[in-house]
């Protein structure tokens, strides 16, 4: 969601700010709050104005303060009446709204101070790209890339490479303003704030430092599809990898099934062989006590 801050600069409110078609009115004190009415779709945004009457004379009577909190009304609808679109912390896009003043009280009796109260309102809008979309189409109109996975893996190792959330900060290589969406890095281990750089400012450092070609750290469309094939490739070797790993377990496994089908073979052939020899000495026995018999009648 934006911030109330957000919000309230979205419409240009600021304590001190001048309202009126003649700048009658002056800001002297404001107060947003928020309010969640569906997450990430739609939020509220009470807002409390103290203004003061500058050119000011004194409005007695009813139809003396019934004209200025008039004059207050149409200044406050000519400062809020067009939609804004405000962007979140995080580049989300909402179409923010304020409604016509709900209250608006005299604070007092000569009718130089008043008190305004309204509500502002904030939806999604997501037919709108975000502004992290919005530097990616950029990137690519222009011909710039980003770094691949390839190349995060051979030269940004001890690097903690994100997307940058923010589009407000600067590149500590380059200097130059760091969009919503891009690559950024800096050494693993590093707490402190800041000292962000886009990643392929670093790239193209750590490939000087190897003795490489370097070129530009926004390098161009050709370097991007390089990039681009050099993450298939790796991709490829990786599912080659992968598929020799299980083949050479389906190998292992079938090869100890051999063994273990071979030992129970064995065993069936040693049991029957076992029988067979039984089964002879046993007719061998028969045989000499049949002998013993017939010596002994004799």
């Amino acid at each position: 969601m934006p911030s109330p801050a957000d919000f309230r600069r979205g419409f240009g409110l600021e304590q001190g700010q001048n309202m009126g078609k003649s700048k009658e009115w002056k800001i002297a004190s404001l107060h947003v709050g928020h309010d969640v009415k569906e997450q990430n779709e739609c939020y509220e945004f009470p807002t409390e104005l103290t203004l003061e009457w500058q050119p000011g004379t004194a409005a007695r009577g009813g139809r003396q303060q019934a004209a200025r909190r008039a004059k207050l009304e149409a200044a406050w609808q000519a400062a809020t009446h067009i939609k804004r679109i405000v962007y979140s912390a995080y580049g989300s896009p909402y179409e923010c709204t304020y409604g016509a003043a709900s209250s608006v009280s005299w604070l007092d009796e000569e009718g130089r101070s008043w008190q305004l109260r309204s509500l502002g309102t904030a939806v999604r809008r997501r037919d709108i790209p975000t502004l992290g979309q919005q530097a990616e189409e950029e990137r690519e109109e222009q011909g710039v890339r980003e770094v691949t996975k390839e190349e995060e893996r051979r030269y940004l190792e001890g690097y903690r490479v994100i997307r940058s959330r923010f589009g407000s900060s600067k590149c500590s290589a380059c200097g130059g303003d760091i969009k919503q969406g891009v690559k950024i890095c800096k050494e693993e281990g590093d707490a402190t704030k800041g000292g962000w750089a886009h990643a392929t400012c670093i790239l193209q450092e750590r490939r000087r430092e190897a003795g490489e070609e370097g070129g530009e750290g926004h390098s161009s469309e050709g370097d991007a599809d390089e990039g681009g094939e050099a993450d298939i490739k790796s991709e490829a070797r990786e599912e080659r990898r992968q598929e020799q790993e299980a083949g050479g377990k389906r190998k292992k496994g079938a090869a100890t099934a051999g063994k273990q089908q071979s030992g129970i073979g064995g065993k069936k052939m040693a049991a029957a062989s076992g029988g067979g020899s039984s089964k002879k000495a046993a007719a061998a026995r028969g045989r000499g006590r049949k002998r013993q018999r017939t010596e002994a009648e004799e």
